[in-house]
């Protein structure tokens, strides 16, 4: 017991410093102290005042089960362990610009005041599972460059303005009862957002991703949440698809709330991304073998042709290079088309002796001559775009070339429709 108070300021442990199960009547002071050694507080019970600041601790410290009744001010730097597992902060506490080099363990932690950890920087796991913060509590500008685990964590108001998260962030079921400001945070990698409860909305429109600079966006996992209490720009996320995890239809609602909240919100970018991927998603998602071939055919043929409807002026595009396509081979083939296949009457050229002109040389000169240039782009402009086509007229017997007409036609119908359809909208 220390009845009188306690000074320590800039004192050197050079072997195992042991205070722990001790009783500090009067304000405590380790400013500047060094422990070259593991130092225990465990169970420690501080009445009055504590003060740590400018400490540096090395293999490790621990505050296992403490009990602060008065205000506490830790700094410095911990370049092993920092383990509060189970401590009672009844007053305000101060974690200003400390350095967390190794593990800092704040586990079923509770904090009665204000807490707080502003400039804070967190090198390795820092988890604050299943803690109370039952005051504000501030991460203003501090640094997460491992993973941060909240999860369970019962919050008042919380600030994480400027703080930056590097990989995983876990908000598995915590609970938010006040306001949460997350105004310039850099969100993780992964964020996991699952059975979160708030009393107010939480609003990420100006929380900062890597899609910014990089094109990545912050893989978020929602399962469980009431969608009603967030607010994002779809946009800058993406949705954790887990399989495992999800059901189509759990999966297909959220897919749904979230369209709906980029519309009434006014996310029009956002909107469209979710779109999409609800488009690919009901197509591929939790299918096999040939069901899921042709799910991943669909999303490519609606991805490539326009976009999902996003795009709409690459129809045009894909109707030029197809037709010139066509018109390409049925330059080369065009003697055989429409001797053999289909005729189109009021072309030029079809004279036997051109169909039988058995030398390669001159062959070739006569496939290249003006004239057949002008019967096959009108022969594929009757044929792809279906302006006189008449089947009685097919030959099937020649069966690939007839199927080749028969593909060449149904494409240029496809590609009318979807410019009809681009006209009349527009």
């Amino acid at each position: 017991m220390f009845e009188n108070g306690a000074d320590f300021a800039y004192s050197r442990f050079e072997l195992m410093a042991s205070f722990g199960g001790s009783y500090f009547l009067k304000p405590v002071n380790f400013w500047g102290s060094e422990f070259n050694s593991m130092a225990f507080f465990d169970y420690a019970i501080f009445m009055d005042g504590i003060h740590f600041g400018e400490i540096r601790a090395y293999s490790g410290i621990s505050f296992r089960g403490v009990n602060f009744k008065s205000w506490v001010r830790i700094g410095g730097v911990y370049d092993s362990i920092a383990n509060f597992q189970g401590a009672i902060f009844e007053s305000d506490s101060g974690f200003e610009s400390i350095r967390f080099n190794g593990s800092a363990r704040f586990w079923k932690t509770r904090f009665d005041s204000t807490a707080n950890f502003g400039y804070t920087r967190f090198s390795s796991l820092a988890t604050f599972s299943q803690s109370t913060f039952r005051g504000w509590v501030n991460f203003k500008n501090s640094e997460f460059i491992s993973f941060a685990d909240f999860e369970r964590v019962q919050f008042d108001s919380v600030s994480f303005q400027n703080t930056n998260f590097n990989s995983v962030a876990n908000f598995n079921e915590a609970k938010f009862q006040g306001k949460v400001n997350l105004n310039g945070c850099l969100l993780p990698d992964t964020l996991i957002f699952t059975g979160v409860q708030s009393s107010q909305e939480i609003d990420f429109t100006y929380a900062l991703t890597d899609s910014i600079q990089s094109g990545d966006r912050c893989v978020i996992d929602l399962y469980g949440t009431d969608l009603s209490k967030i607010k994002f720009d779809y946009s800058r996320f993406k949705i954790l698809t887990d399989s495992s995890k999800y059901q189509r239809r759990q999966l297909g609602n959220i897919y749904e709330k979230i369209l709906k909240m980029q519309n009434e919100q006014g996310f029009l970018d956002g909107y469209e991304v979710v779109d999409k991927e609800y488009r690919q998603f009901k197509n591929t998602y939790n299918k096999s073998g040939f069901s899921y071939f042709l799910g991943a055919i669909s999303s490519w043929y609606e991805r490539t042709v326009w976009d999902y409807g996003y795009r709409k002026e690459l129809i045009f595009l894909w109707t030029f290079v197809l037709f010139a396509f066509f018109f390409f081979v049925n330059h080369l083939l065009f003697p055989y088309l429409n001797r053999c296949v289909y005729r189109i009457d009021n072309t030029y050229g079809q004279t036997p002796q051109a169909l039988l002109l058995r030398n390669e040389l001159l062959t070739v000169i006569r496939l290249f001559k003006i004239r057949n240039i002008f019967n096959a782009l009108f022969y594929t402009s009757l044929v792809f775009f279906g302006l006189r086509l008449n089947t009685d007229k097919i030959q099937f017997k020649h069966f690939i070339g007839a199927s080749y007409l028969l593909i060449q036609y149904t494409i240029g119908i496809i590609c009318l429709a979807y410019l009809a359809n681009v006209i009349i909208l527009s």
